[in-house]
């Protein structure tokens, strides 16, 4: 699945299993990655759940930072 700038999605729409492993390959570019977990709303749940390179992991552990393989990457958990 290739996402656009911008595109929101419900994760549990488009995955099957609890785990989504999401690699970014860009190239010779330098990123900051960022996750934000929303609530229902579609709002921020909390601030502790807006994920970044200073903030790699949510308090419950449902984003974090994996091991680099080939490319960058972020576990999500789905629940």
């Amino acid at each position: 699945m290739q996402l656009n700038l911008g595109q929101r999605v419900a994760l549990p729409e488009v995955v099957s299993s609890m785990n989504l492993e999401v690699g970014i390959d860009l190239q010779g570019v330098a990123v900051d990655v960022s996750c934000f977990g929303v609530d229902a709303a579609g709002r921020l749940a909390d601030e502790r759940y807006m994920t970044f390179f200073n903030q790699p992991r949510t308090p419950c552990g449902g984003v974090q930072p994996m091991a680099v393989t080939l490319l960058p990457s972020i576990l999500i958990t789905v629940t």
